[in-house]
């Protein structure tokens, strides 16, 4: 599916932000429709985040969603803090009315991390201290 087109009446068609993001994941705050051609930025977070704190940006309630359909590069400052990925295990249902949410433990990164899998992932830190994060993705 081009998820950069508008929907129509047929019932083949919907509009992706409203599933995957208001249904699936249950908040709105991504912009849509993804530039389909050229990679594009997300700052994931940038602040000061203590032990286990999910990383998010502002205007996110809890973190920063990251969005892969193809490949994405993760970037973090400074190149010393340690932090968590994590990923939305796929078994849940898009078409179930409220689905359970379980997040896998991914690896322990420093610096740059690269994601190969599509999916929806997160960021955590480990330890108390400054972090500034950003996700380029290809769509």
């Amino acid at each position: 599916m081009d998820y950069g087109t508008q929907a129509s009446n047929r019932a083949d068609m919907f509009y992706i932000d409203r599933v995957l993001i208001q249904w699936y994941l249950g908040f709105f705050e991504l912009k849509l429709p993804l530039p389909k051609n050229t990679p594009y930025i997300i700052r994931v977070g940038n602040g000061m985040y203590r032990s286990g704190e999910l990383i998010w940006e502002e205007g996110f309630d809890s973190f920063t969603p990251i969005l892969v359909f193809n490949k994405c590069y993760l970037i973090s400052r400074p190149r010393t803090a340690e932090l968590l990925l994590e990923r939305m295990t796929p078994y849940c249902s898009i078409i179930a009315p409220k689905p359970s949410i379980e997040w896998d433990k991914i690896a322990l990164f420093k610096g740059e991390y690269s994601i190969d899998v599509p999916g929806v992932y997160r960021v955590r830190a480990v330890k108390k201290g400054f972090v500034e994060v950003y996700a380029i993705c290809k769509p």
